[in-house]
């Protein structure tokens, strides 16, 4: 199984993943089985790569988001804002 499935078939059982300092957090922990804890394990780099991407896309997207807002609520430049 690819990394983006294992993370997909997990996420659709109701974990939740983050990339911090390095490292994968899933939420809740306690409810992997051993397998699906191997797995990511295993595969650590993988998964942790597609979740700092994915950071890095909502990053960028938010600051777009933040910049847009500002260039029309406050009539400023994209530059600017």
């Amino acid at each position: 199984m690819s990394a983006a499935a294992l993370l997909v078939s997990l996420h659709a059982l109701g974990f939740v993943f983050t990339a911090v300092d390095g490292r994968i957090h899933v939420s809740p922990w306690s409810r992997l089985s051993e397998d699906q804890r191997a797995a990511i394990r295993d595969r650590k780099a993988e998964p942790l790569a597609l979740l700092q991407q994915e950071h890095a896309n909502d990053m960028t997207e938010y600051v777009n988001e933040r910049a847009a807002v500002l260039k029309v609520d406050h009539q400023l430049s994209r530059a600017a804002a």
